[in-house]
């Protein structure tokens, strides 16, 4: 089961209208226990409060049929990470994107940094 999820861009309209929803959806049908930990990376300089708010505005719209309840009480009582970092975005990046002399890349892009060479050619350009 999923303990923690981080969402860079999570004040975008994908986030909305997909990956909120879903999530409420999950922990509705108990696949997310309390253990269930989301850190939101977004452009814009909130505080845990307004997302909270954007996050529970966005539900409504995009998935009434949630018990709102259930999530409002899952706000209310959530306390976000501390963030040893400026911003989250600093703390992913320095814990996962190589050295310079390795192509500074993100660790978990690494598998695909050759793969024109590993695995030939894509079919399909998309």
């Amino acid at each position: 089961m999923i303990q923690q999820l981080v969402i860079l861009g999570a004040t975008g309209d994908l986030t909305a209208r997909y990956l909120l929803p879903a999530l409420g959806a999950l922990r509705t049908s108990g696949h997310l226990d309390e253990r269930f930990g989301l850190t939101a990376v977004g452009r814009e300089d909130w505080t845990a409060d307004a997302y909270r708010a954007w996050a529970a505005e966005q539900l409504d719209r995009h998935a009434p049929e949630l018990s709102g309840e259930e999530i409002a009480e899952r706000w209310r009582t959530h306390t976000p990470p501390t963030l040893s970092n400026q911003t989250p975005w600093q703390e992913l990046f320095r814990a996962h994107t190589g050295q310079m002399d390795t192509g500074a890349c993100l660790d978990l892009a690494v598998a695909y940094r050759d793969v024109v060479h590993t695995k030939g050619l894509p079919r399909d350009s998309h």
